[in-house]
């Protein structure tokens, strides 16, 4: 029983995330687009990346192993990007 209700849940909890950090992206980027204030861009980015990373899991979940892994990968490039821009 508990298995069935974790089954279901899981896919919510993922869906809500990715949903939560598209918006807080998006937000982040129209703040940049009408200021022409950049300062949150590697904050817009992480928020980005994490999107990807739960895509990424979401579609490792349904067995589509290849977009999955392409997200995943996604999410490390933007990373390093991330930290490559920091210093």
């Amino acid at each position: 029983m508990l298995k069935a209700i974790e089954e279901r849940v899981q896919p919510v909890i993922l869906m809500i995330l990715r949903v939560v950090f598209t918006i807080v992206a998006i937000s982040f980027a129209t703040y940049g687009l009408i200021t022409s204030d950049f300062r949150f861009q590697n904050w817009m980015l992480l928020f980005f990346s994490l999107a990807l990373v739960v895509t990424g899991i979401s579609e490792l979940r349904k067995g589509h192993k290849m977009i999955g892994g392409l997200a995943i990968t996604a999410f490390v490039f933007i990373l390093c990007v991330i930290a490559m821009t920091q210093f």
